[in-house]
């Protein structure tokens, strides 16, 4: 398979956030693709991989609320970043909603990839409906432009 620089350089930062085995490059990477083929998806989740100051201001932010023993829930969970920052900082259990179908796939194939892979539960749903899923201590919520507002 043909991996676009780019995602090879996604995979990379990713990983080094998530947990990822090296050796997992090329099936997490085929399931992006899949997910979304164009490069223009791709480049955004890199450049806000590689967003220092936005980084940052989520991390201390989830450090300062103090995610320990704590169940998370990551809303409009996308590609995942914040809840395995939760998991890397202790949190007990990471429940990662997401609408899109494809980031759903892409989730997946990360979660069975990933060292935390027993202590995160993926919903395909809508934000704006009830369903049925273990109270969070802690909701971490990151929306980019007006995805949200489409659900």
């Amino acid at each position: 398979m043909d991996i676009d620089p780019t995602l090879k350089a996604w995979y990379t930062a990713f990983s080094n956030t998530q947990g990822l085995a090296d050796n997992k490059m090329g099936e997490v990477l085929q399931a992006l693709q899949e997910v979304h083929g164009n490069s223009k998806f791709t480049s955004m989740l890199y450049s806000l991989i590689n967003m220092e100051t936005r980084n940052s201001i989520y991390a201390n932010w989830i450090d300062n609320v103090g995610v320990k023993d704590k169940i998370v829930l990551d809303a409009g969970a996308c590609s995942g970043i914040w809840g395995y920052y939760a998991l890397h900082h202790g949190a007990k259990h990471v429940i990662q909603i997401e609408y899109d179908r494809k980031l759903i796939h892409l989730l997946n194939v990360m979660r069975e990839n990933s060292s935390f892979k027993d202590k995160i539960t993926i919903i395909q749903g809508d934000l704006t409906k009830d369903f049925d899923y273990p109270e969070p201590d802690v909701i971490i919520a990151e929306h980019i432009g007006d995805w949200f507002f489409g659900e």
